[in-house]
């Protein structure tokens, strides 16, 4: 139905989707205490429960971009175990990674934050050649959308020149 409840229902999913890769990454660095307290500071944030309560794409983004960085750390750990990663991992990372940027073209911001964090977790020289090559074939997949967006950037452009600030112009 058009209910606020049904309208609602995909945005409250997605932020429970973020919370619980928050919860997921936590615990692969801290424990399963930590991870729940991290959980639950980031269910508090009133910005979550904004991402929550509004029938928008921001929690979709959001839960895109946590997971994203679970699935990283997770391939980061299995190369430094000596296992094997398949291929059909970075594939599904290059797919999180378009649809991340096609629900929400700043998800691109997301790949040098990545790297950052391949640079801190001390990622070996071939998982970097992969993740490279996943990220940036995502990038040229999204090229011709990126581009397109670009075109468009006509219809917010009036943001920029609002004075919010200032009190007699509320």
């Amino acid at each position: 139905g058009a209910s606020a409840a049904s309208g609602r229902a995909p945005s409250v999913i997605a932020a429970g989707a973020a919370v619980a890769g928050v919860f997921v990454l936590c615990r692969s660095f801290a424990g399963t205490r930590l991870a729940l307290v991290a959980a639950a500071v980031c269910v508090a944030v009133p910005r979550v429960g904004f991402l929550a309560a509004e029938a928008r794409s921001s929690a979709l983004s959001a839960a895109l971009v946590t997971w994203l960085l679970v699935l990283l750390v997770h391939l980061v750990r299995l190369v430094r175990r000596g296992d094997l990663v398949r291929r059909s991992w970075w594939v599904l990372y290059s797919t999180l990674l378009v649809l991340g940027v096609h629900v929400f073209l700043y998800t691109a911001l997301v790949v040098p934050v990545h790297a950052a964090v391949l640079v801190i977790m001390g990622a070996p020289r071939g998982l970097w050649r992969a993740w490279s090559a996943s990220a940036g074939a995502a990038i040229v997949v999204c090229a011709p959308f990126i581009l397109f967006a670009r075109t468009q950037h006509g219809q917010i452009a009036f943001l920029a020149h609002r004075d919010a600030s200032n009190p007699r112009k509320i």
